[in-house]
C-alpha cells in the first residue's frame, strides 16, 4: 500500500506543475529567465486531443493548441520536451492511440512517459469506476500503470492494453526516433540528454513487452 499512496503523492504533485507550466509559458519575462542553459528539458502532462476527456477529469487548464504553441517556444529556446500521456479515459477509443503519435511526431516530443489510466484504491476516479461495476480486479500487484484494470468504456481491455503496448514500441522506434530527436538542421542542446534516453528505451520497451506478456499468460 506504501507504493499506492506515494503514486497518488506523485500525480497530485505533477498536477501542480502542469499548471505552473501553463502560467510560465504565458509569463514571457519569466520564462525568459529561466529557460538559459543548463536547462535542457521541461517535463509536462498532455491531456489528448479529446475535450471531453479534459471535462470529464475537471482539467481546464491545458488544451491542445496551447500545447502546441508551449512546446515551440520551449523549442526555439533549445529546450527539450518530456510528456506524459495516459491512455483509457473514457472519451479514448482505439484511435487515441495513433492520434498521439501523430501528436508527438509532428510536434517532435523528444521523451515521454505513456502508462495506462491506472485507478489508485482512494482516488476518485477508483470510486466512480467501482460503483460503475467497471473495477476487473482488486490485485494490487496489477496496478502498475502497464496492465489493464478496469473495464474501458469505448474500446475493449484487449485494444486497450494492446494500444498501450503498440504506443510506447512505435514512440521508442528508429523511425518515431528520426522524427521526433534528430534534425539536422537544427540540433538542440537537449539532444544530449533525449538521444541516448531513446537509444536506451528502444530494447528496454521490447523486453518490458516481453516480460508482461509472459506473466499474464498471452502470446508475444
Amino acid at each position: 500500500m506504501t507504493f499506492i499512496y506515494i503514486s497518488i503523492y506523485l500525480i497530485k504533485y505533477h498536477i501542480s506543475i502542469a499548471r505552473d507550466f501553463a502560467q510560465w509559458i504565458r509569463d514571457s519575462a519569466y520564462f525568459e529567465l529561466f529557460t538559459e542553459p543548463p536547462l535542457n528539458l521541461v517535463c509536462f502532462r498532455y491531456k489528448g486531443s479529446d475535450e471531453e476527456n479534459l471535462n470529464l477529469m475537471g482539467k481546464r487548464i491545458n488544451r491542445v493548441g496551447a500545447y502546441e504553441r508551449g512546446i515551440q517556444k520551449l523549442h526555439d529556446a533549445g529546450i527539450g520536451v518530456y510528456a506524459s500521456f495516459v491512455f483509457g479515459y473514457d472519451y479514448d477509443d482505439p484511435a487515441v492511440f495513433d492520434e498521439f503519435l501523430g501528436f508527438a511526431e509532428r510536434n517532435r516530443i523528444e521523451g515521454a512517459f505513456l502508462p495506462l489510466l491506472t485507478p489508485f484504491p482512494g482516488t476518485r476516479i477508483y470510486q466512480r469506476l467501482k460503483q460503475e461495476g467497471r473495477i476487473l480486479t482488486e490485485d494490487w500487484s496489477k496496478y502498475d500503470m502497464a496492465t489493464v484494470v478496469f473495464q474501458p468504456k469505448r474500446m475493449t481491455v484487449e485494444e486497450l492494453q494492446e494500444g498501450f503496448w503498440k504506443v510506447n514500441r512505435s514512440f521508442y522506434s528508429i523511425p518515431s526516433m528520426a522524427k521526433r530527436i534528430f534534425n539536422p538542421f537544427h540540433i538542440r542542446r537537449s539532444l544530449i540528454i533525449f538521444g541516448p534516453m531513446n537509444l536506451g528505451l528502444w530494447p528496454a520497451v521490447k523486453k518490458a513487452e516481453g516480460y508482461f506478456k509472459r506473466a499474464s499468460g498471452e502470446p508475444r
